[in-house]
């Protein structure tokens, strides 16, 4: 299953909450990296509340799904068959989708901004794990980074890194 199907999936909220449990349950049992145990206790268990909100945090993390992916995802609209002599409604269409996508790049710029601002004042060498990590996820995924590994030392040459090439532009 793809990635943009799960994400439509976790982004559908008429669906029923059994349905979309089963729904994840097959989706976990397609993701690219299979936990066989996982499955099997979701199906052995089956729906609840508390169970719905572990399958959506365990499919997020079996396809590698971000806030930022969810938050990208845009539910297409039904299409509408526009009638022949409504070329000023589609050119309000193409303004409001100009729009849309000019926010998102606002939103975009915020965030890296606000990640740069956090990269300038921490103290890097001596911040908590947790602290680098939040920072360096977050920085990297605005950037479309991956990073080899989560080990400290990697997070912290990453951020330096950023640091430096932050000092640069300045």
């Amino acid at each position: 299953m793809e990635k943009k199907k799960v994400v439509s999936i976790l982004r559908d909220e008429k669906q029923d909450k059994r349905q979309k449990f089963s729904t994840l349950l097959m989706a976990l049992n397609q993701a690219p990296v299979k936990n066989f145990a996982l499955t099997a206790h979701y199906n052995r268990v089956g729906y609840s509340d508390k169970n719905l909100k572990a399958i959506v945090y365990d499919v997020k993390k079996a396809y590698s799904i971000s806030l930022a992916d969810l938050n990208a995802f845009e539910k297409t609209p039904a299409k509408k068959a526009p009638a022949p002599s409504q070329d000023d409604s589609n050119s309000e269409e193409k303004e409001v989708e100009e729009t849309k996508a000019d926010k998102e790049e606002e939103e975009d710029k915020l965030q890296l901004e606000e990640y740069n601002q956090q990269l300038k004042v921490i103290d890097i060498e001596n911040a908590e794990y947790n602290d680098i990590k939040k920072l360096a996820f977050g920085l990297a995924n605005e950037l479309n980074i991956d990073f080899p590994n989560k080990r400290a030392e990697t997070l912290k040459a990453f951020l330096t890194e950023q640091k430096k090439s932050l000092a640069n532009e300045a």
